[in-house]
């Protein structure tokens, strides 16, 4: 029999908080669990697929980071978070025609926020290293 236990968004976020700190220190294995945790407990959302595919990224596997970035829009096409990721994983496989698009979408869905900065600034070191 599964179990149905309830699970607060705070608790999410505590989940979420802990694969970034893993990510960060670099303990891959365990960031990829818990953010593939959090997707089995929130399979409606992008966040965890963009927090698996910023896994794939820091280990240098773009390829694979982009495709996590894409089933995130798949799920929120809206999604200014996954667009600037996707981006910035665009940028680093050499593909400034895509990753500028990417960036220039995720800026346009999210000016003020965190994502739209993001994109600001990997755009503007677009046009340093032309």
């Amino acid at each position: 029999m599964p179990w149905n236990l309830p699970i607060t968004s705070e608790e999410i976020s505590l989940l979420l908080e802990a694969g970034h700190l893993c990510r960060y220190t670099q303990h891959f294995d365990r960031a990829h669990t818990i953010f593939a945790g959090v997707r089995a407990l929130r399979p409606d959302s992008d966040v965890p697929l963009v927090a698996l595919g910023t896994v794939e990224f820091d280990q240098g596997r773009f390829a694979s980071a982009i495709s996590e970035y894409r089933k995130a829009l798949e799920l929120n096409p809206s999604s200014s978070y996954a667009y600037a990721h996707l981006g910035e994983a665009q940028l680093f496989q050499m593909d400034r025609t895509a990753a500028r698009e990417s960036l220039q979408t995720a800026l346009r869905l999210d000016p003020r926020g965190t994502s739209g900065q993001f994109a600001r600034s990997l755009l503007a070191i677009m046009e340093l290293i032309r």
